[in-house]
């Protein structure tokens, strides 16, 4: 599989209640199953059970740095992740965001986003 165009009626897996089973779903439908870990749908997929499986960019990136997988061009879906309180409580996101902005600021930011194969806009 060279391109997400392949992937319709491929066998794909991905983790159970997670976007990457979402997203699996929508490109195949009639050939996706989804596990409760993702350590198990990579056994598959090593087995030759699943031709592709769907996870987030740094799960991905650190099984493609085995050297066993290869991981295709391009992102399926994006995601942000967010931060919720109950309405009304601006004080407590003010903090909030302040403390994410000065962290998004620092070198410690920037190293855990190289560590882990991001990069700052992801």
């Amino acid at each position: 599989i060279t391109s997400t165009d392949e992937l319709k009626d491929a066998n794909i897996g991905g983790q159970l209640g997670t976007t990457g089973e979402t997203v699996a779903e929508s490109l195949s439908p009639h050939h996706t199953t989804a596990v409760e870990d993702m350590g198990i749908a990579v056994e598959i997929l090593k087995s030759g059970g699943y031709d592709a499986v769907i996870m987030d960019i740094a799960v991905a990136k650190n099984y493609e740095a085995t050297g066993s997988f290869k991981m295709l061009d391009g992102v399926l879906q994006d995601e942000s992740t967010h931060i919720i309180a109950k309405e009304g409580n601006t004080e407590l996101m003010d903090a909030i965001n302040k403390a994410l902005a000065a962290f998004k600021a620092s070198d410690d930011y920037k190293t855990l986003m190289s560590k882990y194969g991001l990069d700052a806009a992801e």
